[in-house]
């Protein structure tokens, strides 16, 4: 599964969008490392890499920690195919 499959309302070990915009928030203002972002969500090696990806993009400054909740709020409301997920964060 990967994370944005995560974050459908009906998957089953469903990640709520709220609480994993809110970590990256915190992860974007230093106040939590990309481990315990990774840690809370119990995320597999796929979806962690999914997430390293986002988090390093943020920290170069490639993305706004507000530009990574408008996707994943698209995403969790089905308006995102997968292909534009990726492509609205730039990978």
């Amino acid at each position: 599964m990967s994370l944005w499959d995560r974050m459908n309302p009906l998957a089953v070990d469903r990640i709520g969008v709220n609480r994993l915009c809110s970590s990256v928030g915190e992860y974007a203002r230093g106040e939590l490392t990309a481990q315990q972002v990774q840690d809370v969500f119990n995320l597999s090696v796929a979806e962690k890499n999914e997430l390293n990806t986002i988090l390093t993009r943020i920290f170069n400054g490639d993305i706004s920690p507000q530009q990574v909740r408008d996707v994943f709020m698209l995403v969790e409301l089905g308006d995102y195919p997968e292909v534009k997920q990726k492509s609205s964060l730039g990978y």
